[in-house]
């Protein structure tokens, strides 16, 4: 067999799209990935929501539809090559706000005397909205005419929201859907209306209709706003091929190693056993690999990472070493130059 050049043992998987994302994170994707449909339907003015298991990606793809520089990337191919995508956006947490009308304004009090002035989401409006309903739907069907023909530059107004259902009082998010469902805002503590058509770009951990168990901050999605979007779940299915797009060939096997071994975890986990260490993700498993690409440590050192959460006093630990044993031990050519096999 012919020896692999090094080129080729460093070459990226093919079709793989690298997307920017709010934290300057790059979002690997397939063009099977669900943000690409997603980002046809920002292009058409409907709310995207991705839910799904903490860890998987949620966050990262609803991000990456807050900038200008994916939208030729994930359009190319697709019925809507050509359009110029520049989307204005927005970051609410709706996590801290007590009441619907924080929403729309902020209330201070200095010397006794309080005032209102308007909070993020109203300032946003107010900024980037029309001033009257002819000028707004002069622009809707300016918008339509480009999409039709292929041609020119849309701006779509989102309102980003991470973990959309955590929050404090549950008639809040329905409190909230006003504004993506009405294109009119007036705003009474200045008396001023503006026309916006705002859309929702948002990710949860939880289901239609019921929060996720071990989220206790969670409130859930009502079914009436999930009519509202367009959901996605994000699956842990895709775990192999996101990273093996990440990193060369050369660790693709130990990748395929540490995902089987999270699956055996979490079937482990779904019977009651190492409950102790909560959830593994992505991100916990991403860090294994750049422990063994970067650090050079071994693959038993670096897998071990993932149960480090269950103590030497617990019955379990025994079972979680050598579940580990079993595919990163020395009789599975784990070892390698750089280290032994200590956990740390």
């Amino acid at each position: 067999m012919a020896k692999r050049s090094k080129r080729q043992d460093d070459e990226i998987h093919e079709d793989i799209l690298e997307l920017e994302t709010s934290k300057r994170e790059l979002l690997f994707a397939t063009r099977s990935d669900p943000v690409i449909s997603a980002a046809e339907d920002v292009v058409a003015g409907g709310n995207v929501l991705f839910k799904g298991e903490t860890g998987n990606g949620k966050t990262i793809r609803a991000s990456a539809l807050r900038y200008k520089e994916n939208y030729q990337k994930m359009l190319s191919g697709t019925a809507l090559e050509g359009i110029t995508v520049k989307p204005v956006s927005i970051e609410i947490d709706m996590v801290p706000i007590l009441a619907a009308m924080e929403l729309t304004y902020e209330k201070n009090i200095e010397g006794g005397t309080s005032s209102k002035e308007a909070a993020m989401l109203a300032e946003f409006i107010l900024k980037h909205g029309f001033a009257s309903k002819e000028q707004f739907l002069e622009h809707e069907q300016r918008k339509l005419n480009m999409i039709e023909k292929l041609n020119g530059e849309i701006n779509p107004f989102i309102v980003f929201i991470d973990d959309f259902d955590r929050v404090i009082e549950v008639g809040l998010s329905n409190a909230f859907m006003k504004f993506i469902e009405n294109h009119e805002h007036y705003f009474s503590l200045n008396g001023e209306t503006r026309w916006l058509n705002l859309q929702c770009v948002a990710s949860s951990n939880s289901d239609a209709g019921r929060p996720v168990s071990g989220y206790l901050a969670s409130r859930g999605i009502d079914l009436a706003i999930a009519n509202r979007f367009q959901i996605y779940h994000i699956s842990r299915a895709n775990f192999t091929d996101i990273l093996k797009s990440e990193y060369p060939v050369r660790y693709h096997k130990f990748i395929d190693k540490i995902v089987a071994l999270v699956l055996e975890i979490k079937g482990e986990m779904e019977e009651g056993a190492f409950a102790g260490i909560g959830e593994i993700t992505m991100r916990q498993i991403r860090h294994c690999v750049k422990l063994v690409a970067f650090l050079k440590k071994t693959e038993l050192s670096a897998a071990s990472r993932l149960l480090t959460g269950i103590s030497s006093e617990n019955e379990e630990r025994l079972k979680a070493d050598m579940l580990i044993e079993g595919y990163f031990g020395e009789n599975n050519g784990a070892k390698n130059k750089h280290n032994d096999y200590s956990i740390f």
